[in-house]
């Protein structure tokens, strides 16, 4: 196994044994048995022959959870059943499939993949510690290190975030006062991103330069505003504009229309709660009224695409395409950004008759540069890793080191000592 770390935008291998050194000599407070009484997982057949995976309510759809085996990555559907699993359970709580069974299984084969809900991390992390859970991601190293401290059979190994992986705040156009350029460069300009890196991923991310490509990425822009921390500068902004606190409620005012916006992030994800924490009270800085407000990913999906929304907080991927850029800011049918330009509509119709290469990407900076301009979304970090945490008590030959990836769950193995006496 490895652990990866990042130093000047290259990864260096570890070997795995070293953070766990690391993880089982830190010294983090853990609430004695918090939640355990509700989270006994029930009497079931599937107890020692099953993989249970751990999934977030308020991240994970239910809907939308692949099952990937050997021959390929299935949808989970109600009525889908696909020849490499049948579906036993459905449900927003949980979901069971049953493994195609061979004349070469044996007794260290999983026969069932169990997929188990949770309100929040917290009650994930513990689940794993109780061992109810096999496997699960979290996304940051203190997380990780808390669940492996306090049970160090759940082994981390920290895989590399998809490139282009970025932390960014979204606005609705449509909106009364966020339709405005102005006001959105103020709240770019008033987010104190760097610290965030600093205080929330401990330093393991890096600060996003005003683009959603990483910067030593060919598709990264150069030249573009950066938005960094300008808390002066945004207040200039706004009053250039027309922002007053006219009734000293510390709250600016124009028109009729308060800067309290309603920030909608995905539930029960603490860093998301931690980002938006940060946001609320950077904005409240400059006369801005953050309202955090939770949603589960299903929720947060269907409210994005219907336009019932005022800004959210996202975490989203960028492939290294016009289209991906064109899909997120400005489909009408697949995106909710939902932008209209005239510039940019012609400068992405003309790519398209590109071959993939060189003008293209030229394109994509020109595209970059007019969402730059406009602030479509203010870009806050990229993360390094999500943290698999793995039962090894009970599961065995779950990853390939050679290609530094997850083997799929029909290639695991069940150590044939767990559950004896």
């Amino acid at each position: 196994m490895f652990f990866f770390k990042k130093e000047n935008h290259r990864f260096k291998p570890y070997t795995s044994m070293i953070l766990a050194s690391l993880l089982m000599s830190t010294n983090l407070s853990w609430g004695q048995n918090q939640g355990i009484n509700d989270l006994r997982l029930r009497g079931t057949r599937f107890n020692r022959n099953a993989i249970v995976v751990g999934k977030l309510v308020g991240h994970d759809d239910y809907r939308r959870i692949y099952l990937r085996v050997s021959n390929g990555e299935y949808l989970i559907t109600r009525t889908g059943n696909s020849r490499p699993f049948r579906v036993l359970a459905y449900s927003p709580d949980r979901l069971e499939v049953s493994l195609e069974r061979h004349s070469l299984s044996d007794q260290t084969d999983p026969r069932w993949i169990v997929f188990r809900f949770f309100q929040n991390e917290r009650q994930l992390m513990t689940s794993m510690i109780l061992e109810q859970v096999d496997y699960a991601v979290l996304r940051t190293r203190s997380q990780a290190r808390e669940v492996n401290r306090a049970n160090p059979f759940m082994v981390v190994i920290p895989l590399k975030t998809a490139t282009n992986t970025v932390q960014m705040v979204v606005y609705n156009l449509a909106h009364p006062v966020l339709g405005s350029a102005e006001v959105r460069r103020a709240l770019s300009y008033a987010i104190n991103k760097r610290k965030m890196v600093e205080e929330l991923l401990v330093n393991d991310g890096i600060v996003a330069r005003g683009s959603p490509y990483e910067s030593d990425r060919p598709y990264y822009a150069r030249g573009l505003d950066e938005y960094k921390y300008d808390p002066k500068k945004a207040i200039q902004i706004l009053q250039a504009a027309g922002w007053r606190d006219l009734d000293r409620d510390g709250v600016l005012e124009k028109n009729g229309h308060e800067l309290k916006i309603r920030l909608a992030f995905e539930k029960g994800m603490h860093l998301s709660e931690r980002v938006a924490r940060r946001i609320k009270l950077d904005l409240f800085e400059i006369g801005i009224e953050i309202v955090p407000v939770p949603y589960a990913r299903i929720e947060l999906t269907e409210r994005l695409m219907r336009g019932d929304y005022q800004a959210a907080l996202l975490e989203q991927q960028f492939e290294e395409s016009i289209d991906s850029l064109y899909r997120f800011f400005a489909d009408g049918r697949r995106g909710f950004v939902r932008f209209r330009n005239r510039n940019f509509e012609m400068l992405y119709k003309k790519a398209k008759k590109y071959p993939p290469g060189e003008q293209r990407r030229a394109v994509a900076h020109q595209l970059q540069a007019i969402i730059n301009r406009y602030c479509l979304a203010s870009f806050l970090f990229y993360r390094y890793y999500d943290y698999h945490l793995f039962n090894i008590k009970k599961v065995d030959n779950f990853y390939d080191e050679r290609a530094a990836r997850v083997k799929p769950f029909d290639q695991w193995s069940i150590k044939q000592t767990y559950g004896r006496k």
